[in-house]
């Protein structure tokens, strides 16, 4: 015959809680405690000191039944009794008698008995677990929601990562990045150190590698969006580059006095709007809209960022413009 199914852990510490708000009761001065550890307060004249200890006991025993009735609260987790034909029941708790398993329904509000052959222990014991195992989280549930994506047009949005994105009308082109490097004209260098007079100037040029741009723009009026998480104040711009030397573009050139050696950066600049259409917030990237005032002309264009007044930082984005004039 199997023995008694044991309360659950939290009836357990519910009685043992309440016991100990009991003895604390006895000690401070139950009658009949030979261990209360202070003196009785004096009596007052014309009181009783029975009557005293009286509504003192009435008052832990009542202490002692609302520790009880409150965490029986707390202690009544509702569990299952699997049934071998694949039907549970619902219950607040359950005894086994005999042959026989008593339970206290949570659908009927009762207690029934069924024999304890009907219950499938193995299943009710992994039943029991499963409800005391604390609930998985999901864990794309702890990511942080992604920020809201800026739409360029219905139905076009940027890309989460940062970049900048020319859109042509008909599609969104991510750019890549290039590098320009400087080339000093050696000619002039020539020439200024024959020179009894230091009156030639200096000249260095910002080159790009190869002839032409990986990324080729066909739409009109094309627009750029420049997405990135740090935006400079100098500010963005768009310039028109020329052919150079050896398959490579000139994005700038750079004149530089043969008195002071003072350098001034000069580029084709393309007449722009510059406007932040979203600003850097939080988790948020800004995004910087250029708009041309005028439209382009066929040939290599770089989008550029100024360091300083007029200086341009040699790490630009490149792009072919070659319109498409077939008739549509």
């Amino acid at each position: 015959m199997k023995a008694q199914q044991p309360k659950n852990a939290i009836t357990k510490r519910m009685v043992a809680t309440a016991n100990v708000f009991f003895a604390v009761g006895k000690f401070r001065g139950v009658p009949g405690d030979k261990t209360t550890a202070r003196k009785s307060t004096p009596r007052l004249a014309g009181t009783s000191r029975r009557g005293h200890h009286d509504h003192a006991f009435v008052s832990r025993a009542v202490l002692y039944v609302a520790v009880l009735l409150c965490l029986s609260s707390l202690a009544s987790a509702d569990q299952k009794l699997i049934l071998k034909d694949g039907s549970d029941q619902i219950v607040s708790e359950y005894q086994i008698k005999g042959d026989r398993v008593r339970f206290y329904s949570m659908e009927r509000k009762e207690w029934e008995e069924i024999p304890e052959s009907l219950v499938d222990w193995k299943a009710t014991e992994e039943a029991k677990r499963a409800a005391e195992k604390p609930p998985e989280i999901d864990e794309d549930l702890k990511k942080p929601a992604a920020p809201p994506r800026f739409s360029v047009a219905p139905g076009v949005l940027l890309p989460e990562s940062d970049g900048v994105y020319v859109y042509d009308g008909k599609t969104l082109l991510g750019l890549a990045p290039s590098h320009a490097e400087i080339r000093n004209d050696q000619t002039r260098q020539i020439l200024g150190k024959l020179a009894r007079v230091p009156i030639i100037k200096g000249r260095a040029y910002a080159e790009v590698p190869g002839a032409s741009a990986k990324v080729t723009v066909t739409g009109p009026n094309p627009v750029i969006y420049l997405h990135l998480s740090k935006l400079f104040s100098e500010g963005y711009g768009i310039v028109r580059m020329k052919p150079g030397k050896n398959s490579t573009r000139v994005a700038e050139e750079i004149s530089i006095s043969p008195i002071s050696g003072t350098e001034t950066e000069s580029q084709d600049r393309v007449p722009a709007t510059v406007e932040q259409v979203q600003p850097e917030s939080g988790g948020t990237a800004g995004v910087v809209r250029l708009t041309p005032k005028e439209p382009l002309r066929p040939g290599e264009y770089a989008v550029v960022e100024y360091v300083e007044k007029g200086k341009m930082n040699l790490y630009l984005w490149d792009f072919s413009y070659r319109p498409d004039t077939r008739k549509r």
